[in-house]
């Protein structure tokens, strides 16, 4: 268990990285900083994925779960949402 543990921390550590980096390419290319929200990363990268996952917790967990999830990020859609390289880096941390 603590294996898998590790591996899933570098995983995420790993795809915080990739997020970030995303993002300096993006600014390197000319555009401004712009970190993007953790949803719209998903999106973009596999639709069908954050779909299923979004399927699976309303039925099997409840509707509520998710559009609580959902009205939060809203609400911190003033700049403050989560961001790509953030939840994926604060989940890797011991």
């Amino acid at each position: 268990m603590r294996v898998f543990g590790r591996f899933l921390g570098w995983f995420l550590l790993a795809l915080a990285f990739i997020a970030l980096g995303r993002d300096l390419v993006a600014v390197a290319a000319g555009e401004t900083l712009r970190l993007a929200p953790l949803g719209e990363v998903w999106f973009k990268l596999h639709s069908a994925s954050l779909n299923m996952l979004q399927a699976g917790v309303e039925r099997r967990i409840a509707p509520e779960v998710w559009d609580l999830c959902h009205r939060a990020g809203t609400a911190m859609a003033d700049g403050r949402s989560l961001r790509g390289s953030g939840p994926f880096a604060s989940a890797a941390l011991p």
